[in-house]
């Protein structure tokens, strides 16, 4: 019995170090893969994934940015030196040395050397390593080398863990070797353990009912997270249906508020030929106000009844015509061009209504989401097979625009929305249960390059085959839709154009009468895309070009040592100038405190809420988004000429002028419909019209002798839907400038009251005559 527990133990430490043995080599292992990948793999990819980029720098001469590239990796001490030399098929003679950034570790006489250690002193040990850097794969043109100093202390600590984690496995491996000799060999123990056994059952019965309680209570924690999360929904819930009613209640009263006025202007007209053109413009203004009422209505009303189905044979051609059709009437001033590729061969059997609506829902996210309206749209269909089922794919996408990874999964939820002002968070999350009604699929890919792709699979069920392509309208831009659609605006459909050369003729005349040749615009610009695109903006105004010359920058401190040289009478300026230090607004600023007459323009592909601040708080005359206009760029050089428009014989920017009358008033509005209507309700005054501010502002600058002409200024309260004219300081600029003449804002929306100190009253938005004005805001006017 003895000799049969000496066998047992000893074949158990036999496994006990067979296992231990087993574990130091796997650990040993472990700690030689570490090392290997620290200071030889890492290395490796670093300047592999590098070699490419400054291959084509060397061969720009970019040293800058190698410089640049090189002192980040030893300030993350992914090196402790690093080297670049161009090889000598540049420098026949020698290696030229480029950079040497970090410790001074290589020398000249560690170059060539066949080991990879240098060893400075006993603790010091680097690991060297010389790469060739590759032009197309297989021209070498330099070497790259890198130094790094391996660390003995971590080294060390590997191997004590191994040591730790040993004796560990030894001591738990012999614990379990004794439990299992006690088994055996002791009688006496079954008896102890029947003992224990029962004392630690009365030990589990305890912990089980802790385990118990402690269950119930987490029961209940959910139960109560639940129903937070239920009650945050509902919160979530009212509070888009409050914005939505908002906004709802925004959008109908337009419509009316056109109609009320247009009556106005109606019974105001004195022929058939002045109805006539008032109906038209009317009739097109009103139109569209009733076409977004009642998109916004159907958002809502799809929620309802998204479950019945009313199927009936449909082609999906007659579908997006039609959908193209309205989302291009509501946004009639885009410009978008447009690519179609229809390969689907079969019409469907689905709720035409209800997929008009996932369509238009889709194109108009799209359009809105494109800046500045000017992008491009894709619309795709294919046949495709899926589970042995036919399916037409359809892809609805966009350029210029992005939805972020986290959100990419959100945007079917109910009552999500981002970035747009006026989402009710319901489009898409109908949209899709839509098209899971019709038994199809959804959904959405984005990508910065590309852009946003909706795909929607819906089953073909039908025979019958599609309606010729040629029979639908579809143009290649949003432009010619609104040409096709609007025949009565063809006539202002070339308004742009003919406004840019009425500015244009308007400038070559005031650079006649300031006599001057030539003409600077100082440009900073560190995009040269961005830069080209605006010098050739002159391009299509030939004549205008020869009196101006263009001085580019890219970088801040260039820019400033020519500022002064040069002594510019334009400058635009970008934000962005890939400086830590240093952006656009800072380069204004400085300029500012020593040339005040310089005409300054921000230019900028950001168009946040805060650069307009800043834009305004460095005195900068002109705000203008990326990419500039011509149309854009002409308003800003005639902000410098206006000041010689006094010699010309008539004042050309006066839209209404009566010359019996001392008095003037001047109207701010974005909307050029409200401009007109103003022309023929106050007519009472000489009327001065304008839809941005830089150019009034100019106007007041230029006509301050005679500022107690100006009886009032009425401005709306948004300027391009977005932007308020208490973001402007509209109120302090006018002050500012000289002038303290009545400042009424004019708006049918609620204004808070914090806002009313900075306005003298409010008016609706309804154009009256002066003399309604001065009799309701008696106590603002001096006798």
């Amino acid at each position: 019995m003895k000799t049969l527990k000496n066998y047992i133990y000893s074949q158990s430490k036999k496994q006990i170090r067979f296992v231990i043995c087993t574990f130091i080599v796997l650990i040993s292992m472990g700690c030689f893969f570490v090392n290997w990948f620290i200071y030889t793999k890492t290395p490796k990819d670093i300047i592999n994934s590098l070699s490419n980029g400054i291959g084509n720098s060397i061969v720009l001469g970019d040293f800058f940015s190698i410089q640049k590239e090189f002192s980040s990796l030893i300030e993350s001490k992914a090196f402790d030196q690093i080297i670049l030399k161009i090889h000598p098929h540049y420098k026949p003679n020698e290696e030229i040395e480029i950079s040497n950034i970090g410790k001074k570790i290589i020398s000249s006489e560690h170059e060539f050397i066949l080991n990879k250690f240098i060893m400075e002193n006993l603790i010091d040990i680097y690991y060297y390593k010389k790469f060739e850097i590759l032009l197309n794969g297989n021209e070498n043109i330099g070497n790259i080398y890198i130094a790094k100093k391996i660390d003995l202390l971590f080294i060390l600590s590997l191997y004590c863990i191994l040591l730790f984690i040993s004796l560990i496995i030894f001591i738990i491996t012999k614990r379990n070797i004794t439990n299992t000799y006690r088994n055996i060999a002791s009688p006496i123990f079954e008896i102890e353990s029947a003992i224990n056994n029962k004392t630690n059952l009365e030990k589990k019965n305890l912990e089980f009912i802790e385990f118990k309680n402690l269950y119930s209570k987490i029961i209940e924690s959910q139960e109560e997270i639940k129903k937070s999360q239920d009650d945050k929904l509902k919160i979530a819930e009212l509070s888009a249906i409050t914005s939505t009613i908002q906004m709802l209640a925004h959008d109908v009263r337009q419509p009316f508020s056109r109609l009320k006025m247009s009556l106005e202007l109606l019974k105001k007209s004195k022929s058939h030929e002045d109805i006539t053109k008032h109906l038209i413009s009317i009739s097109i203004n009103t139109n569209r106000d009733i076409l977004r009422v009642e998109y916004f209505l159907n958002e809502m009303l799809q929620g309802r009844n998204n479950d019945v189905l009313k199927i009936e044979e449909a082609s999906l051609l007659k579908i997006i015509s039609n959908v193209l059709k309205i989302c291009f009437d509501i946004h009639n001033n885009s410009d978008i061009s447009i690519e179609y590729d229809f390969l689907h061969s079969h019409k469907i059997k689905a709720d035409i209504q209800k997929l008009e609506r996932v369509f238009s829902n889709i194109v108009m996210n799209a359009i809105q989401a494109i800046p500045n309206k000017k992008g491009k749209i894709w619309i795709f269909t294919k046949d495709v097979i899926i589970d042995n089922t036919n399916y037409i794919e359809i892809c609805l996408g966009n350029n210029n625009s992005y939805i972020e990874d986290e959100d990419i999964d959100k945007i079917f939820d109910l009552f999500f929305t981002k970035g747009k002002r006026k989402g009710t968070g319901l489009g898409l999350a109908i949209s899709k249960q839509i098209i899971q009604n019709h038994g199809g699929n959804i959904y959405c890919k984005s990508c910065k390059e590309k852009g946003v792709e909706f795909f929607i699979y819906l089953p073909t069920h039908s025979l019958e085959s599609e309606i010729n392509y040629n029979e639908f309208y579809f143009p290649n831009s949003s432009k010619l839709y609104e040409n096709k659609l609007y025949y009565q605006e063809e006539e202002f459909y070339s308004l742009y154009e003919k406004e840019a050369i009425k500015i244009e003729n308007k400038i070559l005349k005031l650079i006649h009468l300031s006599k001057k040749k030539t003409y600077s615009i100082f440009i900073l610009e560190d995009d040269p895309n961005y830069l080209q695109g605006i010098i050739s903006i002159f391009d299509d105004f030939k004549e205008l070009s020869s009196y101006f010359k263009i001085h580019s920058f890219d970088n801040y401190n260039e820019a400033i040592e020519n500022y002064t040289k040069i002594s510019p009478e334009f400058l635009i300026c970008d934000i962005d100038l890939n400086d830590n230090q240093k952006n656009g607004f800072d380069f204004i600023k400085k300029i500012r405190e020593e040339d005040t007459l310089v005409k300054t323009c921000v230019h900028s592909n950001r168009f946040i809420k805060d650069d307009i601040s800043l834009s305004a708080h460095v005195n900068s005359d002109f705000f203008i988004p990326k990419p500039m206009t011509g149309y854009q760029m002409l308003n800003f050089l005639y902000s410098y000429f206006i000041k010689y428009e006094a010699e010309l014989d008539t004042w050309e920017i006066i839209p209404h002028l009566n010359p019996n009358k001392d008095k003037m008033a001047l109207i701010l509005d974005d909307d050029k419909f409200y401009l007109e209507l103003w022309k023929e309700f106050m007519n009472d005054i000489n009327l001065f019209t304008f839809h941005c501010p830089e150019t009034m502002y100019d106007f007041l600058r230029s006509n301050i002798s005679n500022k107690e002409k100006i009886s009032c200024i009425i401005s709306d309260f948004y300027i391009d839907d977005n932007i308020t004219i208490v973001d402007l300081n509209l109120s302090q600029k006018i002050k500012e400038i000289g002038y303290d003449c009545p400042l009424f804002v004019c708006t049918n929306a609620g204004l808070d009251k914090k806002y009313l100190n900075d306005f003298d009253g409010i008016l609706k938005k309804m154009p009256c005559s002066f003399s309604e004005i001065q009799s309701k805001f008696k106590d603002k006017f001096c006798s």
